[in-house]
This record gives structure tokens, C-alpha cells and sequence, in this order.
């Protein structure tokens, strides 16, 4: 691929020598860029232009970007030896590279504030080529080395078995069942009844598809003859690859779920299912095959394609006979690839949730490339790394923390937030092959939580925390922020379940993407201060008000729970929902004290989708004067149904915090069901409700 006079001076020896304050010119403006990327195709002119404008994180900066042309840019060089050592682990380690490697060519814009993230363009070496002595960084879509995804994986998992002490398997115990790999070639692989052998063994996490359906699967009828031998040609391709992986970075023995639990024999599946904690968590490695959609197809390799295809890139330097170290190239960010921006298969799949969450270590072979991440660290093929804190389920004695609201428990209070903030809303938004399974299919993860949050978990709410466990939201109608990775068009609403899987206040009761509080832009916020009663409108009626359900048969090692009724005391008010025109609430948006916004479909969707709620005893006509323009002294709280065809006029409503609250409507015997969630605007008016016992069903 060419490249233009522009591109053709500049080496990475030369931005070596470049300070951020001062970059290189690089074309005079945005405006030349884009017109050399497009006419004469210049490669690194393609990807600098792309990454700048297809590739960005916002929409609102295309425009950004587009809109001036006359834009000022200059380039120069991240390397690793101007990096804080103090992210990662210390190059002795391997956490960083001894090279002299660039991470990133990066953009700096000089003209206008555009607020945009500077784009950049990543280099890497190809594995085999000069260059890949002085850079250690690798594309595997890319690269034609077939050994080079080993290669990684057998360093990364080197680094953390030697160094990282919180990333051991939690037992050296083996699952019911494993598979001994062989030799492939000599030996086949076989079943293999544990029995108490205390072996390292890798686990496979994956989609199965079409293929598993059409493989040989562990049944009654068949788990002698598997303990003879297996096959590996009536076997998925997934599988074979999983075994060969395995076999290359020198484990014996694999667990996967369709060759390890009896299918077709229930009592096996509702045994082995609850032991998924186990299985994952005492798992040297798990394999995620995240790039597949069917076991069919098979995993390693990888048919990504790029967005711009990469291009060659000078180094600057000779080798010591003098001929230019080659084998270097440049290519986008795979943080910002659009097509990477939707998740891999494995991400929309329920069960592996919990797989990927168990394990201590994860090799995740990606459609953007291969990574590792363990409890202490991330890394990439692009040696780009992350330094983080894993929130851990490991087992701990019982929390000394019972139900009562306002309690804080001493160690849980981390693991719940992770467990509102992240775990419910990125399980919500997989999808089950049996939507019966929406408790089962994260029941170990429940189970180890458990033991750090205290409490019951009743049909996916924790009763150590239950009034703020029934502010679950629809996360298509109340997100204050468009998630960067998605548009509002492909967030479904919610939709009822069509298997009466769950009651109506748990989150399982619907299908689709939910999350908890009301503001995404902050993690849920902490328990409130010992001894503050006044945090909460409702309080448990049971066992000197410490338990919220007389029920037995619903915590975190049920399987299915359908039917839980709670019974708590609260103060439900009656209200009447008032529909008006967007502009009206935009009107009402800005006398609540918020940043005017210009148009009504600026609004976010927390208020776009909301309904406002009066007082049922306010007359008709203030409804009327409402909408043709009368104040808004009357609103008393707004909010969203779960579903927008369930939404009724006249509803009760139970504010359950200082804050938030639940929609409910009265069922014919005395009971309620929940509804939506709704925001309090006026305090006081609902603390004068009288207390009543209510049932919700």
C-alpha cells in the first residue's frame, strides 16, 4: 500500500524524538487528511481519517469533527518507557515490555476544544520479522504465525501462575467429571470419573449452537463406552479445538459441560448445575471462546476483519549489517473498532456470565484478538494491559448481617454495588434457550455472593437489602447516557415473560436489559448511616420485622422461583398518571433546576419515556389546565411503567427509599403487583400515608 509524501516522513524513531506539547504537523488540516485518505489512499492516512471519524466513541463527534475541516493536528508517539509502572506489574514480571515499544501514534488536535478523545493508530510487530525483537506487541488476525496465539497464552498464563497469589484456583478439588485429554495422536481422550484426584484442569466456556446439538453428548446410555475413549471425530469442532489448546499449554485434563453433565437426565443437570462455583472457581484456566456463535465452527481462528486494513510503518532504525529492521506495521485501535463495539457471542449468552465470573483466569480468544485476564491483571495481544480490582466470589464465613434495612454489611457492601452496577445488567441483556433457566443459569454466583451480603436471596433480590433490591428499572427507557457500544434503536424495551418464572417486584419477572437506581452516572450509592430508620419507607413483617417472606423455599440454591409473596408495612398513596406532549415535560425538565436542553428530543430518556403522577384526589380540571400550560405545583412524582403497554391511569404507588419507589396496581384479592419504578418529588406528601401491611406478589 502506498503512502503520501506526508506519511512518508515521519518513522517511529522520529516521534521517539517528538515532545506531546510540540507534535509533528502532519497534513496542514482534518480537511486534507480526509481528502488524501479518500483520493489517494494513502494506508496510514486511511487510518488516521478513519479512527478520527468512523471509529470515534460519540456520534456527536463525527459531526464534530466533519463540521471543521480547517481543524489543526499533529502527531506524536506513546511509549512504553514514558508510562507509570505503578498500573501494571514490573517489567521483571512481564507486566511490561524491556523493548522499546510505541504503544500508540496518537492525534493531538490544535484549533479547536472539540472535546474528543485523540485518536490514535496502534503498532504492532509481525512474530518472525526483524522488528519483532524490538516490539512486543502482535495481531493475530493479522499475523499468518499459527503458533503465536500459544505463544502469548503460555506467557500470560506463566506471569500469573508464578506472581499473582489472588489469582489460584480456590481448591485443588476436580468437578464430578472431567475429560483426560490423551495424546490425540496415541492416546484418545476419554471420560473420566474423578473420584477425589486432585489434578489442574482447564474449563471451556462457549455458545453452543448447532453443534452441540449435533455432537456426541455424555448420557446415560453412553458414559461407559466415554470412559473407554471418545472420538474426537463426532465431536464438535469446538471441543477438538478446546482439547488441542488445552493439550499445548500442558494441562491433562478439560471440563466441559456438554461432555461432563448427563444430558436428558435431570437429576444429574440439577446437581452438577448448582456446582458451577466449584467447577469454574478451582479451574487453573478457562477457555472462553468468545468469538463463536456455534460449537460448530470451531474457535481459533479468526475471520475478523478489519475496518482499514493495516499498514506497513518504518521503524527509523539498521540492524548492525544496515538494513532496515521491517516487519512493523500500524493499524486501528481495537478499542475503537465499531464492528468489536457489539459483543462477541459468547457476551449475549446468560450462562457464561457466570463462567467468566467464577474463573480466576480467563483466555479469551476475541474477533479482536486473544487476551488474558485473572484477578489482578488484563492483558492483550497488543501488549496494551489493565491493572484492576476483580471483584473475587470466593467463599467467606456467613456475613454477620441480617435483613434489616439500614444495616451495613461489614465486607458485602463492595460485592453488592458490583452486583447492582454490573453483574444484573449485563445478565439482563443475554438472552436463555430456556428462559425457565433465568435463576439457575447464575445460581453459583448467587450462592458465593451470598456468603459476603448476608441474608436470603428471594427470586433474585437480596433480602438483606430488599427495598433497594425492588428499584430494579428498565434500562431502554431510563439510561441517563447512551451507552457508547449502543444506539437506543437496538435497546429493546421490556418485554413480560411468556413462563411465569419469577414474581412480578423481581427483576426476572421480564425479559430485557435492566439496571438499578436512577442516575448511571454514579455507582449505587452507599448504605445509609447506622441507626437511620428514616432511610426507608417499608420495613419486613416478619420475625420482629426481620424477614420480608414467611416462605422457605426461596433463596440462592433454588433453581426456580415463581411464586414469592412478601409482606412488608409501607405507605402506598393513590395516583393518577398524567400524559402530556414532550415539549410540556421539557418545560417541567427545566423547572426541576436541570441544565436547559434545546429540543425535546434532547431529553433524556429517563424523563422522554416518563409519565408525571398527581394526587387521585386532584380534580379533572387541574389535569386539563395541566396540559394546556398550568404549573406543575400538583406533580408529586414521575416515573416509568416496566412495560409500556401495562401502563394504567390510576395506580398506587410505595416509596420504598428517600427517593425511588414502585408502581403497583391492587389485584382482586388485596395483593399487589409491581408495575414500574417512580421518582419522589414530594417528600412529604407521602410520609403522611398511613402505614399499612401490604403483600406483593
Amino acid at each position: 500500500m502506498s503512502v503520501c509524501s506526508e506519511c512518508a516522513n515521519i518513522s517511529v524513531e522520529q516521534l521517539r524524538k517528538i515532545d506531546y506539547k510540540d507534535p509533528y504537523i502532519h497534513h496542514a488540516n482534518v480537511g486534507e487528511l480526509r481528502a488524501c485518505a479518500e483520493t489517494s489512499r494513502c494506508g496510514i492516512c486511511v487510518l488516521l481519517w478513519r479512527t478520527m471519524d468512523d471509529l470515534t466513541q460519540l456520534d456527536a463527534s463525527k459531526a464534530a469533527i466533519r463540521d471543521h475541516p480547517d481543524e489543526i493536528y499533529g502527531l506524536y508517539g506513546q511509549f512504553y518507557d514514558d508510562l507509570d509502572y505503578k498500573f501494571g506489574d514490573p517489567p521483571e514480571v512481564g507486566g511490561l515490555p524491556t523493548f522499546e515499544s510505541a504503544i500508540k501514534i496518537e492525534a493531538k488536535f490544535l484549533t479547536y476544544n472539540l472535546g474528543l478523545t485523540r485518536p490514535g493508530i496502534r503498532l504492532f510487530a509481525v512474530d518472525g520479522t526483524p522488528a519483532a525483537g524490538h516490539f512486543s506487541e502482535r495481531c493475530t488476525y493479522f499475523d499468518p504465525s499459527a503458533d503465536l496465539s500459544i505463544q502469548l497464552s503460555r506467557k500470560w498464563l506463566g506471569i500469573c501462575s508464578q506472581y499473582h497469589e489472588k489469582c489460584r484456583p480456590l481448591s485443588s478439588a476436580m468437578p464430578t467429571r472431567v475429560i483426560e485429554l490423551g495424546t490425540s495422536s496415541t492416546t484418545p481422550p476419554r471420560l473420566l470419573i474423578t473420584a477425589g484426584l486432585c489434578e489442574a484442569y482447564a474449563a471451556l466456556s462457549y455458545c453452543w449452537g448447532r453443534g452441540a446439538a449435533e455432537s456426541l453428548m455424555l448420557r446415560d446410555e453412553n458414559i461407559e463406552s466415554m470412559q473407554q475413549g471418545i472420538d474426537e471425530r463426532r465431536l464438535a469442532k469446538t471441543y477438538v479445538e478446546a482439547f488441542q489448546l488445552a493439550r499445548d499449554l500442558g494441562f491433562k485434563y478439560i471440563w466441559i459441560d456438554a461432555l461432563c453433565i448427563l444430558q436428558g437426565n435431570k437429576e444429574d443437570w440439577e446437581s452438577e448445575s448448582t456446582k458451577m462455583g466449584e467447577v469454574y472457581g478451582n479451574a487453573a484456566l478457562c477457555i472462553i471462546a468468545a468469538r463463536s456463535g456455534d460449537s460448530a465452527n470451531g474457535f481459533l481462528r479468526n475471520d475478523f476483519k478489519a475496518a482499514s486494513d493495516p499498514c506497513s510503518f518504518p521503524y527509523g532504525r539498521v540492524d548492525e549489517k544496515g538494513h532496515e529492521i521491517d516487519g512493523l506495521f500500524v493499524h486501528l485501535d481495537r478499542a475503537w473498532f465499531k464492528d468489536t463495539l457489539d459483543p462477541d457471542p459468547v457476551q449475549t449468552r446468560g450462562w457464561c456470565l457466570q463462567e467468566a465470573e467464577l474463573s480466576r483466569r480467563r483466555l479469551v480468544y476475541g474477533r479482536s484478538g486473544v487476551s488474558f485476564q485473572c484477578n489482578t491483571n488484563k492483558y492483550f495481544e497488543d501488549e496494551t494491559y489493565k491493572f484492576y480490582h476483580q471483584r473475587t466470589f470466593d467463599p467467606k464465613p456467613q456475613a454477620a448481617v441480617g435483613p434489616v434495612p439500614g444495616r451495613r454489611p461489614p465486607d458485602g457492601l463492595e460485592l453488592l454495588n458490583h452486583w447492582y452496577g454490573d453483574i444484573l445488567p449485563d445478565y439482563t441483556a443475554r438472552t436463555l434457550t430456556n428462559r425457565s433457566d433465568v435463576f439457575a443459569a447464575i445460581a453459583s454466583l448467587a450462592k458465593l455472593a451470598k456468603n459476603t451480603i448476608g441474608g436470603r436471596y428471594l427470586a433474585g433480590v437480596w433480602e438483606s437489602d430488599l427495598p433497594r433490591g425492588l428499584l430494579w428499572k428498565p434500562r431502554y427507557q431510563t439510561r441517563w447516557m447512551v451507552d457508547p457500544s449502543r444506539s437506543e434503536s437496538n435497546l429493546v424495551p421490556l418485554r413480560r415473560s411468556a413462563h411465569s418464572r419469577a414474581p412480578s417486584w423481581s427483576w426476572a419477572a421480564v425479559e430485557g436489559p435492566i439496571s438499578h437506581g436512577w442516575d448511571n452516572r454514579k455507582r449505587w450509592p452507599p448504605y445509609p448511616t447506622e441507626g437511620r430508620p428514616d432511610a426507608f419507607f417499608v420495613r419486613p413483617a416478619h420475625n420482629d420485622h426481620t424477614r420480608w417472606t414467611s416462605q422457605d423455599d426461596c433463596d440462592a440454591d433454588m433453581l426456580y422461583m415463581p411464586l414469592c409473596e412478601l409482606q412488608m408495612y409501607g405507605r402506598p398513596r393513590r395516583l393518577r398518571c398524567t400524559a402530556i406532549p414532550q415539549a410540556r415535560l421539557l418545560e417541567w425538565y427545566r423547572e426541576q433546576g436541570v441544565k436547559a436542553r434545546q429540543r425535546p428530543d434532547d431529553l433524556p430518556p429517563q424523563v422522554r419515556h416518563a409519565v408525571l403522577f398527581k394526587p387521585l384526589t386532584v380534580i379533572e380540571k387541574d389535569i386539563i389546565l395541566l396540559r394546556d400550560g398550568c404549573p406543575f405545583d400538583q406533580v408529586v412524582a414521575f416515573g416509568v411503567f416496566n412495560l409500556a403497554q401495562e401502563q394504567i391511569d390510576d395506580v398506587w404507588a410505595l416509596p420504598a427509599t428517600q427517593d425511588l419507589g414502585v408502581i403497583l396496581n391492587r389485584n382482586n384479592d388485596g395483593t399487589f403487583h409491581r408495575l414500574g419504578i417512580f421518582h419522589i418529588l414530594n417528600r412529604q406528601w407521602f410520609e403522611a400515608g398511613e402505614e399499612e401491611l401490604l403483600r406483593l406478589v
